[in-house]
């Protein structure tokens, strides 16, 4: 309920069935894992909206990232001008 479109369980046209020959009736027995499939499915025709998906993300750089003591313009990651935590690194 993330947001997911789309849930494929690989080989699943295979793997949730116990076998590939209809039964007497004229249908496939589910496996375990069918039976699984099966609960699923129903769990989300009941509730169909899946929310939106929150997933915050934070991204922790040391001060002095990205030095490049080597030819071309100076800047750190090629696109921020250096700092003094930078310069305390940098190679004469």
């Amino acid at each position: 309920m993330a947001g997911a479109n789309v849930v494929v369980a690989e080989g699943g046209a295979l793997n949730c069935f116990k076998s590939q020959q209809p039964g007497p009736d004229g249908t496939l027995s589910l496996s375990t894992l069918g039976e699984k499939a099966a609960y699923f499915y129903r769990f989300t025709r009941r509730h169909p909206d899946r929310g939106v998906p929150y997933a915050p993300v934070a991204l922790l750089l040391p001060f002095d990232h990205g030095i490049y003591p080597g030819f071309g313009p100076k800047l750190a990651w090629n696109a921020f001008p250096y700092t003094p935590g930078d310069r305390a690194f940098s190679m004469p």
